[in-house]
């Protein structure tokens, strides 16, 4: 399962000083196997911050997620960039993460598979780009506003990716999709909006975007 976007830098600085707290600082069976967290001279077990620091951010422990790439990006990206490795002492960075979402999808494989498929309706996905294209003339990402046909030119012209909005979690038995639960957006944001954790709104990764031009132009 993916890490929940929620979790901030702020959630693992206060995860970190609980585990301060603690005695012992973190159970036998929470230590790295892998990679160390280092930070002030002392050494976290990775996931186990995350787990604490998931607390904090959601009001429950984590469970179930992946360590390796995924926790070390994580933690990277939010400004903790001293992960080492145990055997080595060298020091990581960034790695490149499996493509495959059915594997970190929010509700399980089975569900992904099932939330693809929609995403996969030829005949529904071809109508909300028609009407799309009857009411602007041009197939823009509801989330960030590429355009393949502006872009690209002709090769462009009448791509883009359709997006189920609605949780698959929230099925009850058999369901006819509407129109309106699919969102039109270009390949980059689809899947940015598979990699969060829950599920999110257009408007939800729409916003991320804002936050993050905004504060590389302050």
């Amino acid at each position: 399962m993916p890490i929940p976007t929620s979790i901030q830098r702020g959630h693992i600085l206060k995860a970190m000083r609980h585990i301060d707290r603690q005695t012992p600082r973190y159970p036998t069976k929470r230590e790295s196997t892998v990679y160390d967290l280092h930070e002030a001279g002392k050494i976290y077990p990775p996931k186990y911050v995350l787990s604490i620091a998931n607390r904090f951010a959601n009001g429950i422990e984590l469970h179930g997620f992946k360590g390796g790439a995924q926790t070390n990006n994580f933690l990277i990206a939010r400004g903790l960039t001293d992960i080492r490795d145990k055997s080595t002492g060298k020091r990581i960075s960034i790695v490149p993460e499996d493509e495959d979402d059915a594997n970190t999808y929010p509700e399980g494989k089975k569900s992904f598979v099932r939330h693809r498929k929609l995403e996969r309706n030829s005949k529904l996905c071809r109508k909300a780009k028609s009407q799309r294209l009857k009411e602007t003339g041009d197939l823009a990402c509801e989330v960030c506003g590429f355009s393949f046909q502006k872009r690209y030119g002709p090769i462009g012209v009448g791509f883009i990716e359709a997006h189920h909005t609605v949780p698959v979690s929230t099925f009850k038995g058999r369901r006819i999709t509407r129109l309106e639960e699919i969102a039109l957006v270009c390949s980059n944001c689809h899947r940015m909006l598979h990699r969060v954790h829950p599920l999110p709104r257009i408007a939800d990764l729409r916003k991320m975007i804002r936050v993050k031009v905004l504060a590389a132009s302050a």
